[in-house]
């Protein structure tokens, strides 16, 4: 599968500007301001951390600042996700309908991604969960470096208990701010609820409802 697929099929584009407003009103500061001042972990980072008994997870952390940026990806996709944008240029944008999911657009490595656009303002790490998607080029990407795979289906504990771990292997200390697209939301509600002295923000993108079960019709519930 590649990128483009990948990500058509599973994440909604929204602007990095978008993103950004809303991280840095929680940060309080502007877009065109500096990040705020504050001691940061060590420099940039990009590798596996071990999170348990034969398992390792990906992390990518750039920048610094404080509070740090916590990118959460949406079901099925790696972190890598908030790296890629599309250009200004790309004719989807016009599109009065969401052509983008359903795999029109060319999202491209920008510097107006998420992930670039943030480094400069604060400290902002992305991740991957585990058996989550890695396209056609894992050895550009993350140079072979893949989490551990686990068993399927898992629980959401499993998820917030993996990046509490995963941090703090790699030393990143909170407060984070909890950016979240799609099933990631339901990661960063409960992480927040279950470490909220570390939690002091979250932006939620498009994120999954807690409420799908009850405001679903049962065949459509489970077909999703």
């Amino acid at each position: 599968m590649t990128m483009t697929e990948s990500a058509a099929g599973r994440f909604r584009h929204r602007a990095a500007s978008l993103v950004c407003s809303a991280v840095l009103a929680v940060l309080g500061v502007g877009c065109g301001d500096g990040g705020p001042s504050s001691a940061a972990p060590g420099g940039d980072v990009a590798g596996l951390f071990v999170v348990g008994p034969g398992r390792e997870m990906y992390l990518e952390c750039r920048g610094t600042g404080s509070p740090t940026v916590v990118l959460i990806s949406g079901g099925y996709e790696a972190g890598w996700i908030w790296s890629y944008a599309l250009y200004p240029t790309d004719a989807v944008h016009d599109e009065p309908v969401d052509g983008f999911s359903a795999g029109r657009g060319d999202p491209n490595k920008l510097e107006s991604a998420v992930l670039t656009a943030l480094r400069g303002l604060t400290r902002v790490c992305t991740y991957d969960r585990p058996n989550t998607t890695l396209g056609e080029d894992v050895e550009l990407e993350r140079h072979g470096q893949v989490s551990t795979p686990v068993a399927q289906p898992h629980l959401l504990q499993d998820d917030v208990a993996d990046l509490n771990v995963l941090l703090n292997a790699a030393g990143e200390a909170g407060p984070y701010v909890l950016v979240a697209h799609s099933y990631g939301g339901l990661i960063a509600e409960l992480y927040a609820s279950t470490f909220p002295e570390d939690v002091v923000g979250r932006v939620n993108v498009d994120v999954t409802s807690v409420f799908l079960r009850d405001t679903l019709p049962a065949a459509d519930y489970q077909a999703l």
